[in-house]
């Protein structure tokens, strides 16, 4: 195998999403490539990949299109391993190679960052600053060449990955006095794409990983199945001028619905979210929001109906994955901004287009206030509702508000809780759904939240 790929990043989701892509590519389009694993932190070693020489299994277990997948294939695409902060100078030798033509990262959201620094003698800090480093020991071994400029992937889940890559690497190629040719060939030939990435990926024991059957990879500008042939090795990829739209769908349908979804059934009595799909009521919930409220806002901006349906059963689908336990209390760390993000998009957009409030999305937006009922104790929310007890974590300065919301009464806390100042004012052009709120919230107070939502679970 040719060494093509470069890959910065060690984790799960690299090995059960990428590697296994390029393992495809082999296999169905003797694509001939192999990667190169480099580590991003200090922390740690390789030596695991080391010993394995890379190889490890891979599950992928799940629901696809109503037939149950549980299959292990063995992946052997990752042949070299360095460690920069001991090895910076090996690091740097892999711009040298003839081969070379991708770039891939998984930095975490956190990754992408500018820190300032000075010319790298050794390892920086940031991966960034790794990449500049890198891009221009090639850029001067290889002349200038064009050729040689590399395709960058970045695999962040930030918006606009690629472009926010391209300009922290351009200033410190500023900040370091580098060659003002360097950064045009930066910004000319260097292809940096904005990417979005979709798949669950956990880890099994030692180097190996578990997925679902289910994957997309979108990537943003013109075509380029003949240097990088995803499409044909039957990888559900997706070149487009519009990255934009599969954000917002993943956004509103993807993160949206388990958004929508999990507090009222945590509330219920559920804790694992296959388990509470098994309830037809949760399930028929959940449907009348993605299918019914959300598709509809999506279809309104030029979205088409059948890709949307489809995308929509989808994500039930996997939703209903019997292979993972995945536990909703866990979904609920870090909540308070994803009301913003998640559901308001959604509710925004069917008010104005239906001139009424979605029924089912106010009844997601009263579960998720009537969850966020509780005390704050150290960097912890303690909660209590319909006899239940839970605990999380979440950002301190919108715990310690939502905390101070008045609960004496069902009326009083919808007063209180729509003009907290952790929704930024989001509710101030809906000053209707104050009474919209308080019928159900009083309604949950009467009748107990899982017996007003779901009467016959």
């Amino acid at each position: 195998m040719k060494n093509k790929i470069l890959q910065f990043g060690s984790g799960v989701f690299l090995r059960g999403f990428w590697g296994w892509m390029v393992h495809e590519l082999n296999k169905n389009e003797q694509f001939d490539a192999s990667i190169t694993m480099v580590k991003l932190t200090p922390r740690g070693d390789l030596s695991q990949f080391i010993n394995s020489s890379g190889t490890y299994s891979l599950s992928t277990k799940g629901l696809l299109n109503g037939e149950v997948i549980d299959q292990t294939e063995s992946i052997n695409v990752y042949r070299r391993f360095i460690h920069p902060y001991p090895e910076w100078i090996e690091f740097l030798a892999t711009a040298e190679e003839e081969d070379l033509q991708f770039i891939v990262s998984n930095s975490t959201e956190a990754g992408i960052v500018y820190k300032q620094c000075l010319f790298p003698n050794e390892c920086p800090e940031t991966y960034p600053a790794k990449l500049c480093a890198w891009l221009y020991k090639r850029f001067i071994h290889f002349d200038h060449s064009a050729d040689k400029a590399p395709m960058i992937l970045p695999m962040e889940l930030i918006e606009h990955n690629g472009d926010k890559l391209q300009e922290i690497i351009i200033k410190h190629a500023n900040d370091w006095g580098l060659d003002h040719s360097f950064i045009t060939w930066v910004k000319q030939d260097c292809d940096f794409r904005n990417t979005l990435v979709d798949r669950i990926v956990t880890k099994g024991e030692n180097n190996d990983a578990c997925v679902e059957p289910y994957h997309l990879f979108a990537i943003e500008g013109e075509e380029a199945e003949a240097l990088l042939p995803l499409k044909k090795a039957g990888i559900n990829v997706f070149w487009t001028k519009n990255l934009a739209a599969f954000r917002e769908t993943k956004v509103r349908m993807l993160n949206g619905g388990h958004t929508s979804m999990i507090y009222a059934a945590i509330q219920s009595g559920e804790t694992i979210v296959a388990d509470s799909l098994n309830k037809p009521e949760i399930d028929q919930f959940l449907r009348s929001i993605l299918l019914d409220e959300i598709l509809p806002t999506l279809e309104a901006k030029g979205g088409n109906t059948k890709e949307l349906t489809d995308y929509a059963e989808a994500v039930i689908e996997r939703f209903k994955n019997p292979f993972l336990n995945h536990e909703m209390i866990n979904i609920a760390l870090n909540s308070s901004s994803k009301l913003l993000v998640r559901l308001m998009p959604s509710f925004n957009d069917y008010t104005k287009l239906q001139k009424r409030f979605p029924q089912k999305l106010s009844q997601a937006i009263a579960a998720f206030f009537w969850f966020y009922r509780g005390t704050v104790d150290g960097d912890v929310f303690k909660g209590q509702s319909e006899g239940l007890s839970y605990e999380f974590s979440d950002d301190l300065k919108s715990m310690n508000a939502i905390a101070k919301c008045d609960t004496t009464s069902a009326a009083e806390f919808a007063k209180s809780i729509l003009a907290c100042s952790t929704w930024k004012g989001a509710f101030n052009t809906h000053p209707d759904f104050l009474k919209t709120l308080t019928e159900i919230l009083e309604d949950f107070e009467k009748k107990g939240l899982k017996a007003s939502l779901f009467p016959n679970t």
